[in-house]
């Protein structure tokens, strides 16, 4: 069995939880869908005693792939510190060394594979997206292995006219796949 990690990653984990091929996860936001309602496998199988399940907000899931980037054991935060999700998670509360006030611990989390779809990429593996980024960054950096797919391959001096423009770089990337409306 596998384990399976994700950052509200609701579709894909819907059909790995009908074909029932992981045992663990640890992941945010997923059993949710609100446009079509919860999904009955995946809440049957999370919830048949199948499953191990460390549960993060998205927030929690953002922090752990950025101390993952700044290379720290774990970051702090006040974020779910007034939810019952602390328990279900691999957080701890802590107390701030300088104000005495609690915080939550959010450990480095290194995937070991991430796919990543983007708007365009070059064969190289430079990579580019618009509009909110989420962990997307972090995500490719954090991981040990990144497949992109993208709207559309581009040529490679695109990226080299304006190298800002790669959100991803293509050192962090080891396959591209051109995958229209992905």
């Amino acid at each position: 069995m596998y384990k399976r990690q994700g950052h509200t990653a609701t579709h894909d984990f819907q059909i790995l939880a009908a074909g029932e091929c992981f045992d663990r996860v640890d992941i945010a936001y997923v059993v949710g869908l609100e446009a079509r309602g919860v999904s009955k496998n995946a809440r049957r199988y999370l919830e048949s005693g199948k499953v191990k399940m460390v549960e993060w907000t998205n927030a929690g899931l953002a922090w752990r792939l950025k101390a993952a980037v700044l290379g720290v054991p774990f970051l702090v935060g006040r974020q779910s510190l007034g939810a019952d999700s602390i328990p279900h998670s691999a957080s701890f509360v802590i107390e701030c060394p300088y104000t005495k006030k609690k915080l939550a611990t959010f450990p480095a989390l290194y995937p070991d594979i991430s796919i990543i779809h983007v708007h365009e990429a070059d064969e190289f593996g430079n990579a580019s997206m618009s509009g909110a980024l989420v962990a997307d960054e972090d995500l490719a950096r954090a991981s040990k292995h990144v497949i992109i797919t993208c709207e559309r391959l581009v040529a490679d001096d695109t990226f080299r006219r304006d190298p800002n423009r790669a959100n991803i770089p293509y050192f962090c990337v080891d396959a591209v796949c051109e995958v229209p409306y992905g």
